[in-house]
């Protein structure tokens, strides 16, 4: 009798395993096929996977990607500055260069880099900060002197060789249609009144732009026809002003005005035939 129990005992043990190892088996085989449909884990993308790299100066990499570039030294990202364009490109290098030097005569740079997109230049500067120095409008000409003003910005750029030089804020027409809008020249410059009236509704110095009967809009909405003073550069011109505090308002009546000490710089900047762009 108790061998026949020791049997019985063996045999609930052998049954026992033998469920335990299919029950394993089953889980195994569950993990695996569980394994096999998920997909495999995606690798979180670099931070520099969509960033090109641009240039290296003074120790720093800059890399620009979609709106943005990023500044690292010694592989390690220290700054990023958004852009307005997706897309840009090392337009020059910037170092050691003092104020009243071209180009951007305003700036005294230690070391920045000026970086071009479709429709604006970013000057990046690294030292002594990093940081986006200022952005401004890329202009139609790549060669001579080229003069852009935006009506909204009040804002006069002049360039040499499609490089910024100087920016001035200057007033345009108090009225849209006042100020015209297209591609213009300098056809005359004279001081006004003899370069030294400060009172003179129009300023110290004129430079007379020559806008064709199209353009007049003023002209045609208020004097009844074409202005023959327009074309010849006698009705709309930049000069300066006995109100500077109207500077930075569109507050003129056509023409565009600027603080005498900016025209003054300006007139001896310019030649007569500089092409002038005005915009919206």
């Amino acid at each position: 009798m108790e061998s026949l129990g020791c049997a019985g005992g063996m045999e609930q043990v052998v049954r026992n395993s033998i469920g335990f190892i299919a029950f394993l088996l089953l889980a195994l085989l569950v993990c695996w096929a569980g394994c096999q449909s998920a997909p495999p884990a995606e690798k979180p993308p670099s931070p520099t996977e969509n960033l090109k790299p641009l240039v290296i100066q003074d120790g720093y990499q800059l890399l620009a990607g979609p709106g943005v570039v990023s500044i690292r030294k010694n592989n390690l990202p220290i700054k990023t500055i958004p852009l307005e364009e997706a897309d840009v490109k090392l337009a020059y290098r910037l170092s050691a260069k003092p104020s009243g030097q071209a180009p951007l005569m305003d700036y005294s740079i230690d070391s920045a880099v000026v970086l071009s997109g479709s429709h604006l230049h970013y000057v990046v500067e690294l030292k002594p900060e990093i940081r986006l120095l200022l952005k401004y409008p890329r202009s139609l000409h790549d060669e001579g002197q080229s003069i852009r003003i935006e009506k909204e910005a009040n804002r006069l750029y002049l360039y040499a060789d499609g490089w910024l030089l100087k920016s001035y804020k200057v007033s345009t027409g108090k009225m849209p249609w006042y100020t015209p809008e297209g591609d213009f020249r300098i056809v005359n410059k004279m001081p006004f009144p003899k370069g030294r009236d400060p009172e003179s509704p129009m300023g110290t110095r004129w430079m007379g732009l020559a806008v064709p009967y199209s353009k007049d809009e003023r002209g045609n909405k208020w004097d009844g026809g074409d202005d023959p003073r327009s074309p010849l550069g006698q009705k709309f011109g930049i000069h300066g002003t006995n109100d500077e505090s109207t500077i930075g308002t569109p507050a003129s009546g056509g023409c565009i005005r600027m603080y005498n000490r900016d025209v003054n710089e300006l007139y001896d900047l310019v030649d007569i035939g500089t092409p002038v762009q005005i915009v919206p």
